[in-house]
């Protein structure tokens, strides 16, 4: 969003969010605790990755039995780690 400086663009941006479902973590307080851990397991396998986002994508789709479609090497590191269904 740092990107959109005029109302056109915020406008556009809004319509199409407007159609889109969005997916949240079931229980705030237990999913931080949990992609906390899956960072923990993962820093005990030596596998550094410095994205709090990242872990709470993947408990996100872990909670919603997701497939995690993806681009991100990192994603692929966490599955050697933690169950996830990735693609």
């Amino acid at each position: 969003m740092q990107s959109f400086k005029y109302e056109k663009e915020y406008k556009l941006l809004k319509e199409y969010l407007s159609t889109q479902s969005f997916y949240h973590l079931k229980d705030p307080n237990k999913s931080y605790s949990e992609a906390a851990n899956i960072r923990i397991k993962c820093n005990k396998k030596v596998v550094t990755i410095n994205s709090t986002i990242d872990f709470l994508i993947v408990q996100t789709a872990i909670e919603n039995k997701f497939i995690l479609l993806h681009n991100d090497k990192y994603f692929n590191l966490i599955k050697k780690i933690v169950s996830i269904k990735i693609y």
